[in-house]
């Protein structure tokens, strides 16, 4: 989202903050709150994000809404994990998911359980991160929520890299191409790519994982979506050490192919 996005974005929540607050709305004002939250967060703005939770989490509390208290206690960890403060961070899941599960939420039980899965991986502990996934993914199966378990297979391939497991990291990368082809939602095709190109690197294909960083590149910048900080940094670092261990004009031949695939062409460097 651009700089002026945000900004309308925020002026148009706290029209609606106010609109709330006068309407004695103290439901939707809770809500607002998040939402501001979350355009604070987005922008690294980590003081006025967490300020609007805990005056969301007030709020929701004062009117007993324990889905809106499950809410913000999700954002906090969100927020928390990208400061790195991981155990934090658990510790805000951990109390979303135990609401969750009191009002049967399966679709808030698996995207916490998602996201204790992710952040349990962050802290290396692999065993943890692969219960959570699978509980997870069994709630998304139930659901029968394709997008989300698409997701969650590009979660279960990393995992699998953790464990120096190309194959079922290559095995979940496909299946969560496939399940993108079948709801036609291309919007995380550079995901995809990058993914695959972390399993080329476990394999010692540098050549193609700069292929695929390269196609992705050229993918993001069609459709705007560099990605977070955090994800640029982490690509970056990548590419940089698939660089070191190759002849830099043979790095660079790679890049630039990569950058001209087209789609399709791209993508067949993952079922190859």
């Amino acid at each position: 989202m651009h700089r002026g996005n945000f900004d309308e974005a925020k002026a148009l929540y706290h029209e609606a903050l106010e609109l709330h607050h006068e309407q004695g709305n103290t439901r939707g004002a809770a809500r607002t709150l998040l939402m501001l939250g979350n355009l604070a967060g987005n922008q690294a703005d980590f003081t006025a994000a967490r300020r609007c939770y805990e005056e969301s989490l007030e709020l929701s509390r004062r009117i007993e809404d324990q889905s809106g208290i499950a809410l913000v206690f999700q954002n906090l960890g969100v927020i928390t994990a990208r400061q790195e403060h991981l155990e934090e961070a658990m510790d805000w899941y951990e109390k979303s998911l135990a609401l969750r599960r009191e009002l049967n939420d399966l679709p808030g039980l698996a995207a916490t359980l998602e996201t204790l899965g992710t952040t349990a991986r962050k802290r290396g502990d692999t065993a943890a991160a692969s219960r959570y996934y699978d509980e997870s993914l069994a709630l998304r199966r139930q659901m029968q929520d394709r997008p989300g378990t698409m997701l969650l297979r590009l979660n279960l391939a990393l995992a699998a890299i953790d464990r120096s497991d190309p194959d079922d990291a290559a095995n979940q990368v496909r299946e969560a191409l496939s399940l993108m082809r079948e709801s036609g939602n291309d919007r995380y095709i550079p995901y995809v790519l990058e993914t695959y190109a972390s399993v080329c690197v476990l394999r010692g294909d540098e050549e193609r994982a700069v292929r695929l960083w390269g196609a992705s590149e050229t993918l993001r910048a069609a459709i705007h979506a560099p990605g977070s900080a955090s994800e640029i940094a982490e690509r970056i670092a990548q590419r940089d050490d698939a660089a070191r261990k190759m002849p830099p004009e043979k790095f660079a031949a790679a890049l630039e192919a990569g950058r001209a695939l087209t789609r399709e062409e791209a993508l067949a460097l993952i079922s190859g």
